[in-house]
């Protein structure tokens, strides 16, 4: 008797066989939380890619201003040199005691 099981026992109790709607609709699920975790990943990556540029810039931007603030202590010692006289002279070096 236990080799002449009804097919809808059979289907009940080992459920391998699925019809192909059955498994189209599994396919698609499971592509669809794939799709949702790859999207998930670019956007992290995508906001890391944001921080960097962000950092980049205001580097560049305190690089600039290292770089003007050399330009005018630079330029402060130059005419210091070339006109040498007392009062520039003086008048210089407080204003290099006020930039540093």
């Amino acid at each position: 008797m236990s080799d002449k099981v009804p097919e809808v026992i059979r289907a009940a109790i080992m459920p391998n066989k699925r019809s192909p709607f059955s498994r189209n609709v599994w396919l698609t699920a499971g592509l669809f939380v794939i799709l949702i975790i790859v999207f998930v990943i670019y956007t992290l990556s995508e906001k890391q890619t944001d921080l960097a540029n962000d950092l980049r810039y205001q580097s560049f931007l305190l690089a600039d201003e290292l770089r003007q603030s050399s330009d005018d202590l630079t330029r402060m010692v130059r005419t210091v040199v070339y006109k040498n006289g007392t009062i520039m002279h003086i008048c210089f070096k407080n204003d290099v005691k006020g930039v540093k």
